[in-house]
């Protein structure tokens, strides 16, 4: 399950993908949708003249289709270019219309579980209904479409032998219950008793289940990395943002945590090692979700601006560097603003520099 109030509360997504057909012809098909991944309407990457006294004065692209849903997912007849039978299949929260079992437009596929929208049900038992005990087995999204979707899956993965305490430490700080598996894979449910979730926590729910974006968060004791945009080596000044790469549709990103230097900084009271972890998973998902396919340069800044738009009271601290004129040595780290209170990450000398970061997978 996952929770979509997130910070713009309606975004429109655009995609391009070879889907459906017209007149034997397979056209690419490009999708609006809106917070809940609802195909609203497709369109065609054809263009039609628009003429004024035989000039032609513009373009318009073809609708292919168009359609309104009830909050349960059932199309809304009469309303719209793409009635229930229409031949584009793909449609609320951008799943695989099914007619093999009910007719048409009476459930979709979701991958591990088939949909009827009609009843609002699912129509086999929740895989993972031992975490949802207060709730039925064939509810869709605890009886809340408005709000929740219901991906097929997805991933946060946190890598390297730190994953288990970067964990620890984001636990500390959500009131979503998280757990973690053998191969890091970060899985989040919603606990029994009634809460109110703040925006972080939706932000990180929503980067745990976002079936479209994997966020890879390696864990590491190293203070420099090199740039993968090959641009030189940098100091990680307790996390690094790499950007995203797009592998067979799905976007994977790219994010570095030094959980030492998140507890150093704890430790003199600039900021707290959980909100450290939590930010940088929510900042390399949003870094994926606005900028897929792209580097810190064009997706860093919107990121970390977004990811702070979450936090209740995000840390003012400023980033600094001090160079030593006797050594030649630059010193990196973060303090507060009145100059009270610093925490050192690394410096410019030949020993900290040695110290690079690898990618492991292993825990």
């Amino acid at each position: 399950m996952q929770h979509r109030n997130n910070i713009p509360k309606l975004h429109y997504i655009i995609t391009s993908d070879i889907k459906g057909s017209k007149d034997g012809i397979v056209a690419k098909r490009f999708e609006i949708s809106n917070h809940l991944g609802n195909v609203l309407s497709t369109f065609t990457d054809s263009k039609y003249e628009i003429q004024t006294s035989g000039s032609v004065t513009g373009y318009k692209t073809y609708i292919a289709s168009s359609q309104d849903y009830y909050p349960f997912g059932m199309q809304m007849p009469d309303r719209g270019k793409n009635p229930v039978s229409g031949a584009y299949r793909f449609v609320f929260n951008g799943k695989e219309k099914d007619k093999e079992t009910y007719g048409e437009g009476n459930e979709y596929d979701f991958g591990a579980r088939i949909y009827n929208p009609r009843i609002g049900r699912w129509l086999s038992v929740d895989p993972k209904a031992s975490k949802y005990t207060f709730a039925s087995p064939y509810n869709f999204c605890l009886n809340n479409p408005i709000i929740f979707i219901d991906p097929n899956g997805a991933e946060v993965i946190i890598h390297g032998k730190d994953a288990e305490a970067a964990k620890t430490e984001l636990q500390k700080v959500t009131s979503l219950q998280i757990s973690i598996d053998a191969k890091g894979k970060l899985s989040a449910i919603i606990p029994e008793i009634p809460i109110v979730l703040s925006n972080t926590d939706i932000a990180l729910l929503n980067s745990i289940n976002d079936d479209k974006i994997v966020v890879n968060l390696y864990t590491t004791n190293t203070e420099w990395y090199d740039s993968k945009d090959g641009s030189g080596s940098y100091p990680i000044m307790v996390g690094a943002f790499e950007g995203s790469e797009i592998k067979d549709g799905i976007v994977e990103t790219t994010q570095i945590l030094n959980i030492n230097m998140a507890k150093k900084v704890e430790e003199v009271g600039l900021d707290n090692a959980g909100k450290i972890t939590e930010h940088e998973i929510i900042e390399s998902y949003i870094g994926g979700q606005d900028d897929p396919g792209g580097d810190y340069v064009t997706g860093y800044d919107n990121a970390h601006k977004k990811a702070e738009s979450t936090e209740k009271n995000p840390p003012t601290n400023n980033m600094y560097q001090s160079k030593n004129t006797k050594t030649g040595v630059t010193e990196y780290g973060v303090e507060n603003k009145e100059g009270t209170k610093r925490a050192k990450y690394t410096d410019s000398s030949t020993e900290s520099k040695n110290k690079k970061f690898v990618k492991e997978d292993k825990k």
